[in-house]
């Protein structure tokens, strides 16, 4: 009987964490800014801005993956299926405002695009 009543309310601990980790990798509709980078040689050089757009959109036109650096530094991966989710690439180098689907998962942010409004040229980084 003791083991019964330890293992449910060990389950009763466990069931919101359960919950709350499988609500996580739900995808949600978001609205996201900042600027469109080469997620490469952003994470490896920290490259980004007008200054770097060419290379950056070279880079992306050849397979590097894209992303959007928020003015939080937080990085969401732009996810592409086939031809779909392309429209942000032609940004690089621009802030954006992107809308779509978003997921998180195990660190990892993404988003498939709904639909991508230009809110200019980036200014150099600081």
């Amino acid at each position: 009987m003791k083991r019964i009543l330890a293992a449910a309310v060990i389950a009763a601990l466990l069931l919101p964490w359960a919950v709350r980790a499988v609500a996580e990798d739900e995808p949600k509709d978001s609205t996201l800014k900042g600027e469109l980078v080469d997620l490469t040689a952003y994470l490896s050089k920290g490259k980004r801005g007008p200054e770097n757009s060419d290379a950056a959109e070279a880079a992306i036109r050849g397979g590097a993956p894209a992303a959007v650096v928020g003015e939080d530094g937080a990085v969401t991966v732009i996810l592409i299926r086939g031809n779909e989710g392309r429209e942000p690439l032609k940004y690089v180098g621009h802030n954006v405002e992107i809308t779509g689907t978003v997921w998180d998962k195990g660190g990892v942010r993404g988003v498939f695009t709904k639909s991508v409004k230009d809110l200019g040229a980036a200014e150099a980084p600081k």
